[in-house]
């Protein structure tokens, strides 16, 4: 027969084994309810996802968008695109501190990003919701956005040149440098030892000069800068506070 001592011991470790299984049993079930509830989140998202497709798919069909061959954005699509932009930035105000919470945050973890989703995801239907209301494709929102961006660079780009081009503005900003070298290198207070390293910085911004005349990058920005409308850089500084209002930080990035 076991004796008092032994009797006890077995009786804790009984009691231990069934205080497991119950905490392995609790555990399972709060793992079970976790995952559900996760499993619930993705599948919530994935149905908002397959909502916002259908119905921009229909907008596509319903009001097909053929950008204008002269690029001109007129004032009725712009007070359209603003109202579905307002829509848009009420909800995205809303939750501006999240946003900003979720940017600076360094946890990368589910609940993160399931948060992030449903935040975005929120924004997007509101998108929809408002751009049916004013029968505009997501292909007119899209154009209309993008050409706010470049005509408000032309604009700023416009206002600080002193030509009419890029490739002018460098050229004279490339001349009055190369004219202050050559001042200070005719200096007679300029010593020799400086001399020659103005001279060798004069040559270095000579072979700059030359790369700045034949600078395909320049030619493009050039032809994009004169592309951009009057009408459209007019008519968006009529607005500009609005525009300014209804702006959204990193939306653009993921086609808001």
């Amino acid at each position: 027969m076991a004796s008092k001592g032994v009797k006890i011991v077995l009786i804790g470790c009984g009691v231990l084994g069934v205080v497991f299984i119950i905490v392995v049993a609790a555990g399972g079930y709060f793992v079970k309810d976790w995952f559900s509830e996760k499993t619930k989140s993705i599948s919530k998202v994935a149905e908002s996802e397959k909502d916002y497709d259908s119905r921009t798919a229909e907008l596509r069909e319903d009001y097909s968008f053929t950008p204008p061959s002269n690029g001109v954005i007129t004032e009725r699509q712009l007070t359209r695109f603003l109202a579905v932009r307002k829509a848009m930035y009420e909800v995205y105000k809303k939750n501006e501190a999240e946003f900003k919470k979720m940017e600076e945050s360094k946890e990368q973890g589910f609940s993160i990003l399931m948060k992030a989703t449903n935040l975005i995801q929120d924004v997007k239907m509101t998108q929809v919701k408002a751009m049916e209301e004013q029968k505009m494709s997501p292909e007119e929102y899209s154009y209309i956005v993008e050409a706010v961006y470049k005509s408000w660079f032309a604009k700023g780009a416009k206002e600080t040149m002193k030509h009419e081009t890029l490739t002018e503005t460098s050229q004279e900003q490339m001349k009055q440098s190369l004219e202050e070298l050559d001042k200070k290198i005719q200096d007679p207070n300029t010593s020799q030892q400086e001399k020659e390293v103005l001279m060798k910085t004069k040559e270095m911004m000579e072979s700059q000069w030359k790369a700045i005349t034949e600078s395909k990058e320049l030619k493009q920005m050039d032809a994009e800068l004169e592309s951009v409308p009057k009408e459209n850089i007019e008519l968006f500084a009529k607005h500009q506070q609005e525009i300014q209002q209804y702006s959204m930080s990193g939306l653009e990035f993921i086609g808001l």
